[in-house]
């Protein structure tokens, strides 16, 4: 309903937006924290509606700041102390009951099941990796009766395990079963791009991250199903940038490894997820951009934002967000004796309105180190374009993931080679595949 509203206009459906808030309050009024005294119904009705706001933000992966609102005044809540409504209804079971029904279970296994049961338990237990099994048997050889029993053994221990499977009349048959579209709402017209619409602070996500899967009959569901619930790309970013030292702030990873793509569009997701896994705020440069030759004059009647999108390899992003300790590449030749050249590699040492200051990561020791100030420049696309667009802005591109000709020359102790889009000459394999000193320290993702 808001997508089309720019957050200027915000308050010109205040009302509309807030009518409902007033009647929600009194309903909370035990689970609140109340507000000055002071404070006007008016006041308290428009806060309130803002906080109802941030969490449908936060659902979205977006914040105030980067929604362009001023968020409320008041702390209606404590948010990180409020339970995961998924995860309680899953825990809302008879653990009495639970742990009969295993113990009468284990005494009528068969010899295979008790296997089973002693293998996959042992690995989840001690937390080993991978752990993920696939339970393969004719028809009535109690493949489901093995499931009902994890259920039983590890929701008695006050765990989190959910049940699914690819039709309703099969998730009938396990507890509290469902379908796998349900649960992952997974599309119903799914295809090699398809992704699960589960985004990363939602409740969903917080229940799947503490949860054992049970997934009956899962070799028939479709292959485009089961890949949009396997986020390989996390994975494999995982892999390169670990999330506890993104978390710990070190910067010192970013120097030696870094993510491969052979498209710019697919750097550039990679470089926007994890730059929000870092806990460190961002400054945001928006460009200044204008149409030069006349026969497209008409293009410069399109707003900022059309324009932004707009730009070749060679350009740096329309609204570019930087953030201290980020690693940058150079996109024009600035310097050449002090090392500013394009492809340079560089890490963000201060943010300023203009400018930033950076430090140079070269392979050459007199390079190596030194800081330099860079501001913006103006840089204009290159001929193949349909018109000719000037662009005022920093020569900078994040590059926690970078593109295959632009690695040329690099040489990284850590890498990650994205081939998802297929490369274009086996020059463009060798040079992605030739960046990593170790070849044991190289992984690849199709």
């Amino acid at each position: 309903m808001l997508k089309d509203v720019r957050p200027i206009n915000l308050g010109k459906i205040k009302d509309f937006l807030t009518d409902d808030c007033l009647h929600r309050l009194s309903l909370n009024r035990d689970t609140i924290n109340p507000p000055s005294s002071n404070w006007t119904e008016e006041q308290c009705r428009y806060d309130y509606g803002l906080w109802l706001l941030g969490d449908i933000l936060r659902d979205l992966n977006r914040d105030w700041a980067s929604a362009y609102i001023t968020g409320p005044e008041h702390t209606w809540k404590n948010r990180e102390s409020e339970p995961n409504p998924l995860v309680m209804e899953a825990l809302n079971i008879d653990r009495v009951e639970e742990e009969r029904q295993l113990n009468l279970a284990l005494t009528t296994f068969s010899s295979g099941q008790r296997f089973a049961f002693d293998k996959i338990t042992t690995i989840i237990d001690n937390n080993v990796k991978p752990n993920t099994f696939f339970l393969q048997g004719p028809a009535g050889t109690g493949k489901t009766f093995l499931y009902k029993t994890l259920c039983n053994k590890y929701r008695w221990e006050g765990k989190v395990v959910l049940c699914v499977a690819s039709s309703g009349i099969a998730a009938l048959l396990l507890p509290k079963g469902r379908t796998s579209h349900s649960l992952f709402i997974i599309p119903i017209n799914s295809n090699e791009e398809t992704q699960c619409r589960i985004t990363g602070n939602s409740d969903l996500a917080g229940l799947l991250r503490r949860t054992l899967i049970i997934w009956d009959e899962v070799t028939l569901q479709s292959s485009h199903d089961f890949a949009a619930t396997t986020d390989d790309r996390n994975v494999f970013r995982e892999y390169i940038y670990p999330q506890d030292q993104l978390s710990a702030g070190d910067v010192s990873i970013f120097n030696d490894q870094a993510i491969l793509t052979s498209q710019n569009d697919e750097g550039t997701s990679f470089n926007n997820t994890i730059a929000e896994l870092r806990p460190t705020e961002s400054h945001e440069y928006f460009a200044q951009d204008k149409v030069q030759n006349e026969e497209a004059r008409h293009i410069s009647d399109y707003p900022a934002e059309f324009l932004h999108t707009h730009g070749g390899s060679g350009l740096p992003l329309g609204g570019l967000t930087l953030q201290v300790g980020m690693p940058v590449m150079l996109l024009r030749n600035l310097y050449p004796k002090v090392g500013l050249y394009n492809g340079t590699r560089l890490i963000i040492t201060r943010l300023f309105d203009h400018g930033v200051r950076e430090r140079v990561t070269s392979t050459c020791p007199a390079l190596h180190g030194r800081e330099q100030y860079i501001h913006r420049i103006v840089m204009t696309t290159d001929e193949n374009m349909y018109f000719t667009l000037s662009r005022r802005q920093l020569p900078l591109r994040p590059c926690f993931s970078m593109v295959i000709n632009k690695s040329q020359g690099q040489t990284l102790q850590r890498v990650g080679v994205d081939l998802s889009t297929p490369v274009f000459s086996h020059g463009q394999l060798y040079v992605a595949l030739s960046r990593v000193t170790d070849i044991d320290n190289q992984i690849l993702i199709k």
